[in-house]
């Protein structure tokens, strides 16, 4: 067994809805995401419909809640040079084609 020397991350913002979140968890765990921070202001991953939509994934990933979500994707970049990726509803922005780096995070916004 080979150890990897970066990152997958999946950075959640104000989700609120928690069959939304046990979802995001269950296919975070088909991807290989590493583990799922998620923003003080979104709903509880171990709410019992939350576990239950992740399949039981919720036990595979680690998930940490952080009281300041920029900050710390700010301290992942400055201190592992890990790059932020993020999805926004915009006509005008860029899609990425390209191989994401080794170490890198992805955000979703709930996007009200």
């Amino acid at each position: 067994h080979t150890q990897k020397k970066f990152l997958r991350i999946l950075a959640l913002d104000q989700i609120n809805d928690t069959a939304n979140l046990g979802s995001m968890i269950r296919c975070s765990a088909a991807f290989g995401i590493d583990v799922i921070v998620i923003s003080d202001d979104s709903c509880d991953a171990w709410y019992r419909r939350s576990v239950r939509v992740s399949m039981g994934h919720i036990f595979s990933i680690p998930i940490v809640r952080v009281s300041n979500l920029a900050y710390t994707l700010k301290q992942l970049s400055n201190d592992f040079g890990i790059t932020t990726y993020a999805s926004v509803i915009d006509v005008d922005a860029d899609l990425i084609l390209e191989d994401l780096p080794k170490g890198h995070v992805v955000v979703v916004n709930n996007n009200k």
